[in-house]
């Protein structure tokens, strides 16, 4: 069985991901909309030491936090609202 490690050319080395809970809050005339769901963060790391051999820490150089539109904006009778709060955590 082969397993494919963080310096094999592959998507799975390039990016690394996670869950989490995202909501977000609307507040339109004193009434509070909210919508929550999943996201995924994405990490590229930085490449492995080639004078270390075995564990080592990653610098992370980028991270996205992606989800589904819907989530982020909350839609009432057609117009989708920029919230007024929106969580999520890490």
């Amino acid at each position: 069985m082969t397993i494919n490690t963080k310096n094999d050319n592959t998507f799975e080395s390039q990016l690394f991901s996670i869950t989490t809970i995202i909501r977000s809050y609307l507040i339109i005339d004193g009434k509070t909309y909210s919508s929550q769901g999943s996201g995924f963060y994405y990490n590229q790391v930085s490449p492995s030491d080639p004078n270390k051999s075995g564990p080592q820490w990653y610098r992370v150089d980028k991270f996205w936090l992606v989800t589904n539109r819907h989530v982020v904006l909350t839609e009432i009778d057609g117009v989708e609202y920029i919230p007024d709060r929106f969580d999520f955590f890490y």
